[in-house]
């Protein structure tokens, strides 16, 4: 009998206990809102202040969206401790795995530790110590923890990962590494959708052979667009790369650098507003205030365009090509340095500093073996040559320049330069003007020769011949030959003329002046003689051989006559002045050149 009631007051109580129990678990549940849907075992204390419940394994718990698994779980109020082979998923796409977690249902904070992975598609976050905000969906962390996205690793101290924004924060000895790039930073923020990361401090970047630095900017590691700001530098090998900005389309293979751009190869420079490298086809173009520096060659314009394979310039906009001693200005150039070939068009100035010569023209062709070849559209094309205190104009429908080698006997070789005018040549300066249908000019010698019909006008005499030589010494007029034919005409009034005339003239100068004049073979001469008030008194005809004449400041001060002189003096009241004429006289004083403009219009 009182072990019967003992059994049964044991029942009574114990369905008391299951009761109270039940109820505790109903408040609870409904509290946090954490619903426990599988435990092996459990057990409920209520001996402290607050209720524990303990859960022993294959524990499943879930709460809106949020289901946790592990083997064993305790549970007081709205926390939630789980341990061993922990499970935190949300929303079937976010997984975290731990070795503990504690849950904080009130403020949806989640403490993850140990062994902690967080995977996000094909995302995947290691830890050890991980804190999640469940609502917000951000996971941060404080010692240490990588994110593998694709072939990319990024790791740092610090960071927090905001899973709906899609983005990665990382703080702190930031490294990333990628295929064969590697980047270490402060701070870095990545966007895993498009898997891109984004600098926000001083950033170092070793890309194969390239390394790059920069204070800010992007590098996309799905599509290899890259963009880097802030005193960024990128550096190959020996080759470097420096702007305000630069940008790198690995899909493209260029490189674009924007404000303050310069690109440095060995031996080589490019300077301008933005360049644009292309690394498959070896081709620059730079855009404004470009230029290029290759060795001794110097490249200038607005826009310039550079194949590093066929060696081809393409110059738009102030174009300026310098080779050594030789430079080039035009509108627009193309030119190909394997070829030698080239094309200048509008407002071409080419110079020669060897030779001191400067050809102007509306369109310049470039040939191989350092030929040039001058033509003009709007104006004809003209040399410019700086002469003593003074400038040489030389004009002509076409002016060739061309660059000479000379070998001696010991085969060392020296460089000279010839040009050639042909048809319509003109020649301009203060002391002297000339015309001819063709001409050539040789540094070495420094002669200019005329030839078809030259005519030359010095003050108020002109000189003619079948060709004439005019040499130039330190820059000046030093002699000046009239070979077959010559014919000196001085203009003393209107109609009437000083003659002289023979198979060969020389002229000598001194200090830009006429010093001494000789004429031989078949020499002629007819003088008018004048009293001390320039009156004419008489006229002196003369045969011979060979004369002498003999300049003071350009006025005649004595004639030396040779080889049995044949003079007939005429008295000036005996003869018609305007009838004085030797034969083959030609006075052509309209056709003097003026000036620049007489030389380059055409006729």
């Amino acid at each position: 009998m009182h072990k019967c009631f003992k059994i049964i007051l044991f029942f009574l109580f114990y369905g008391t206990l299951s009761a109270q129990v039940d109820s505790i678990q109903q408040d609870t549940v409904l509290q946090s809102k954490i619903f426990v849907e599988n435990a092996n075992n459990t057990v409920i204390d209520q001996s402290g202040q607050e209720i524990v419940r303990y859960f022993n394994g294959d524990v499943r718990m879930y709460k809106d969206s949020v289901f946790m698994f592990c083997d064993s779980a305790r549970m007081i109020g709205n926390n939630v401790t789980a341990l061993g082979n922990v499970v935190f998923v949300q929303n079937d796409t976010i997984k975290i795995f731990c070795d503990s977690l504690i849950y904080k249902s009130d403020t949806e904070i989640a403490d993850l530790y140990e062994n902690v992975t967080l995977e996000n598609g094909q995302e995947r976050l290691f830890t050890e110590f991980l804190t999640y905000q469940v609502d917000q969906k951000i996971a941060s962390y404080q010692d240490t923890a990588l994110l593998k996205v694709d072939e990319a690793v990024l790791q740092s101290k610090k960071g927090f990962y905001a899973v709906n924004r899609k983005m990665a924060t990382f703080f702190d000895e930031v490294i990333v590494t990628n295929k064969d790039l590697r980047l270490r930073s402060d701070s870095l923020e990545y966007l895993t959708e498009l898997k891109r990361a984004i600098f926000v401090d001083p950033t170092r970047i070793v890309d194969n052979e390239k390394k790059i630095y920069c204070e800010s900017g992007y590098y996309d590691f799905q599509t290899g667009n890259a963009e880097f700001i802030g005193n960024p530098q990128m550096i190959e090998k020996e080759d470097i790369a420096l702007a305000d900005t630069i940008r790198y389309n690995a899909v493209d293979s260029t490189l674009v650098l924007i404000n303050n751009a310069s690109f440095k190869k060995p031996n080589q420079l490019a300077q301008a507003k933005e360049i644009v490298y292309d690394f498959k086809t070896e081709t620059t173009q730079l855009s404004g205030n470009a230029s290029f520096l290759d060795g001794e060659k110097k490249t200038v314009g607005e826009v310039l365009n550079y194949n590093g394979q066929t060696k081809n310039i393409n110059i738009k906009g102030n174009a300026i090509y310098q080779d050594g001693s030789a430079s080039l200005s035009s509108d627009k150039l193309d030119y190909d340095e394997n070829t030698g070939k080239g094309l200048a068009e509008g407002n071409v100035i080419y110079e020669d500093t060897s030779s001191n010569v400067i050809i102007n023209s509306d369109i310049l062709k470039l040939d191989e073996d350092n030929m040039v070849m001058a033509l003009g559209e709007e104006r004809r094309p003209y040399i410019t040559n700086i002469l003593e205190n003074d400038t040489m104009y030389l004009a002509s429908d076409t002016l060739i320049s061309k660059d000479m080698i000379l070998t001696d006997s010991l085969m060392q070789k020296d460089t000279f330069n010839v040009f050639y005018g042909y048809r319509k040549v003109k020649i301009f300066n203060s002391d002297m003007s000339a015309v001819c249908d063709s001409l050539s000019f040789n540094s070495q010698d420094s002669i200019f020769r005329l030839y078809d019909q030259p005519m030359v006008w010095s003050d108020s005499s002109q000189f003619s011949g079948d060709t004439i030589l005019i040499y130039l010494k330190n820059k000046q007029i030093n002699q000046i030959d009239i070979i077959e034919d010559g014919f000196i005409i001085s203009e003393l009034q209107e109609e009437i003329y000083n003659q002289i005339k023979g198979k060969k003239i020389n002229i000598y100068f001194q200090d830009g002046q006429i010093s001494t004049m000789d004429v031989t073979g078949s020499a002629e001469s007819l003088y008018y003689f004048q009293d001390d008030e320039d009156a004419f008194v008489g006229i002196n005809k003369t045969l011979c051989s060979r004369m002498t004449f003999y300049f003071e400041e350009k006025e005649l001060e004595d004639i030396k006559f040779f080889t049995e002189p044949e003079s007939v003096l005429t008295p000036i009241q005996e003869v018609n002045v305007l009838k004085q004429r030797l034969k083959g006289f030609n006075w052509q004083i309209d056709m003097a050149p003026i000036n620049l403009d007489s030389l380059i219009k055409f006729d």
